[in-house]
C-alpha cells in the first residue's frame, strides 16, 4: 500500500451548550482525500477556553490541562490505530479509523450492509414509496450472493475493504453459469450489488470502488410483437378451461389498452369514467412510474369488461 495522507482536527460544535454552558468537542478525520468523518469524543469545554487556531484549550486552569491532555491522548490513539494499518498493508479510510477507535470493526461487512438496505426497503414498502416486487428482487440478488460466497469462495461473509474487482468478475460468471441467467437478468442483481457498494464508498466505508474498473453487460432483446392475424385466432379460440379462457381475455385486455398485467391488475371500476359523448376511458396511474395513464378503451375491451360485469370488482378476478 502507497503513502497515506491523514489528518485529525478538533473543534467545536456551538449549538451543543446550551443547557451546560459547555460545548461538546468533535474530531474530523481525513484520510487521502476521502469524505472525512466526525466523531463525537464526549469531551466539552468551556467556550471561553476554546482556542479555534490551535484547536486546544487554551490557559493553565485545571479544565484546560486536563482536557488537552485527553486530546493528546486521543490523537496519540489515532495516529497509532493509523500507523498499524499502514504496517500491515491494509485498506485505511475515515470511517475505517473511526471504527477502529471506537472498539467497533474496521467496516461492516456486505451482507450487514446489504440486509440493512433490504429493512430500509421493507419500511418504504410498507409506507406505500416502493413497490414488494422491487423489494423482492434486491432479496433475491442477497441470496445469490450468499450462495456464491458459500459455493464459490467458502466464505460466509466479506467485508468491503475486501471486495476486489476479481470479486465482482467471479460473482458475474456465478450468475452466468452456476445460475443459468441471461446477461440481462444477471445485469439487475450486478446493479443491486453495484448500488450497494456506491454508498458504502461514498461513506467512506472502503478507500476505493471496484466498480470502476467493471462494466456491467447487458444485451438487446429483440421483442416479438403479434400482428392482427394471430391476434385473432387468440380471440377466437375456444377454450374448454374457464380458467384458461379467463386469462386469455385479461391478455386481450391489455393488448387493446397497453397496460400491464400489473397495471391491470390494479384496476377498478372505479377508474372508469364516461364522457358526455359516450366514449369510456379507464383513468389509472401506472405501477412502474406512477404516471397518470388515461386510455381510451375500444370496443373489445369494453366487450370483455361487459363479459364480467357481475363481478364489479379486479380485472385480475377474470383469471380466477
Amino acid at each position: 500500500m502507497g503513502r497515506s495522507s491523514f489528518e485529525i482536527l478538533f473543534f467545536t460544535r456551538k449549538d451543543t451548550g446550551k443547557k451546560t454552558g459547555k460545548n461538546l468537542i468533535m474530531a474530523r478525520i481525513s484520510v487521502n482525500g476521502l469524505k472525512p468523518v466526525q466523531v463525537s469524543l464526549k469531551l466539552s469545554v468551556t467556550p471561553k477556553l476554546w482556542d479555534q487556531r490551535t484547536h486546544r484549550a487554551i490557559g493553565r486552569s485545571s479544565e484546560a490541562v486536563e482536557l488537552n491532555a485527553m486530546l493528546d491522548g486521543v490523537q496519540a490513539r489515532f495516529i497509532n490505530i493509523h500507523n498499524d494499518l499502514v504496517k500491515r498493508g491494509e485498506d485505511i479510510s475515515p470511517e475505517i479509523l473511526k471504527n477502529l477507535f471506537l472498539g467497533k470493526n474496521a467496516t461492516p461487512t456486505l451482507l450487514e450492509y446489504f440486509k440493512e438496505r433490504l429493512t430500509e426497503k421493507e419500511k418504504l414498502v410498507e409506507a406505500g414509496r416502493l413497490k414488494k416486487v422491487t423489494k423482492d428482487k434486491f432479496d433475491r440478488t442477497i441470496r445469490y450472493i450468499m450462495a456464491f460466497m458459500h459455493s464459490d469462495l467458502q466464505i460466509r461473509d466479506i467485508r468491503f475493504n475486501q471486495i476486489t474487482l476479481d470479486f465482482i468478475e467471479k460473482f458475474n460468471v456465478y450468475l452466468l453459469s452456476t445460475q443459468g441467467l441471461t446477461y440481462n437478468s444477471a445485469a439487475k442483481h450486478l446493479e443491486h450489488l453495484q448500488w450497494t457498494v456506491n454508498k458504502a464508498f461514498q461513506n467512506g466505508m472502503m478507500p476505493r470502488n471496484p466498480f470502476n474498473d467493471f462494466r456491467i453487460k447487458k444485451t438487446e432483446t429483440k421483442k416479438e410483437y403479434l400482428n392482427k392475424y394471430e391476434l385473432g385466432k387468440i380471440l377466437s379460440k375456444k377454450f374448454a378451461s374457464e380458467r384458461i379462457e379467463k386469462l386469455r381475455d385479461v391478455f386481450i385486455f391489455c393488448c387493446f389498452t397497453g397496460l400491464s398485467y400489473s397495471d391491470a391488475q390494479k384496476a377498478t371500476v372505479d377508474n372508469l369514467s364516461r364522457e358526455n359523448d359516450g366514449r369510456l376511458w379507464l383513468i389509472t396511474y401506472r405501477n412502474k412510474t406512477e404516471v397518470k395513464s388515461t386510455v381510451l378503451l375500444l370496443d373489445i375491451a369494453i366487450k370483455i369488461l361487459d363479459k364480467y360485469a357481475e363481478h364489479r370488482k379486479k380485472p385480475d378476478d377474470y383469471c380466477r
